[in-house]
């Protein structure tokens, strides 16, 4: 009987997925605050009530993409801190207290016009949210429209790539590193893969490697389930 053909990088798991479209969709948060054009638009599809839109969480239901930022153990991210900084500058009721609609307004109502808009444009591209396991259309064209490079706010790190199987970074080095490397006399323990791995990605971010060709192929690489969906 034929041997089962092991698995390769380009298969993630669903927590590898939901953590990439995150970043992917903060990053897209984080581009949409210097569009107000998009922002706009976005305002115009949220009101009409013929459009049901999956990629807005503009109803009580929990948004996706806040919640695995705020809750997935050893996730990071530049872009999610950079909107946290904001609400801190602006937001009213950053302290997370629940107010009554009464009590809401007299908070906002002390707002000068400046940090009103402010507050609204931070508010409303923290709608914008995703499907874990599968492509969102909307975040896909708005990533597009506005020339999002998820790999600018986002580094794998070994808490993401500690999913993979044993094989699959071998085969992930393979692809970074080219045909020197033959993933079949691999003899390093998994946990010493993902740190070589995640040094090598780190590394690249930072400008650390001598290798020139080999930091642009590490700082372009993208999981299955984004380089898949963007490459259109």
């Amino acid at each position: 009987m034929k041997e089962p053909t092991p698995p390769t990088s380009e298969e993630l798991n669903d927590r590898q997925k939901a953590s990439a479209f995150t970043h992917h969709t903060l990053a897209v948060r984080e581009a949409l605050l210097e569009n107000p054009v998009v922002r706009k638009r976005l305002l115009a599809i949220m009101l009409h009530e013929n459009v049901h839109c999956e990629a807005l969480s503009i109803r009580h239901d929990a948004n996706g993409v806040t919640t695995h930022a705020t809750r997935e153990e050893g996730f990071t991210s530049p872009a999610w801190n950079h909107l946290a900084e904001r609400h801190k500058k602006i937001d009213p009721f950053a302290d997370g207290r629940m107010l009554s609609d009464h009590e809401a307004y007299e908070h906002v109502s002390k707002l000068s016009a400046a940090k009103l808009d402010a507050l609204i444009d931070l508010l409303l591209v923290e709608t914008l949210t995703a499907h874990a396991i599968r492509p969102t259309a909307l975040v896909q064209d708005l990533g597009q429209e506005l020339k999002v490079d998820v790999r600018k706010s986002w580094t794998p790190d070994a808490a993401w790539l500690a999913c993979y199987q044993k094989c699959q970074l071998a085969h992930l080095l393979a692809e970074l590193t080219g045909p020197e490397y033959n993933p079949a006399t691999e003899t390093r323990k998994k946990s010493e893969l993902v740190d070589v791995l995640a040094k090598l990605f780190a590394a690249a971010a930072a400008d650390k490697l001598d290798d020139k060709k080999l930091a642009e192929r590490v700082n372009r690489w993208l999981p299955a389930n984004l380089r898949n969906n963007l490459a259109a």
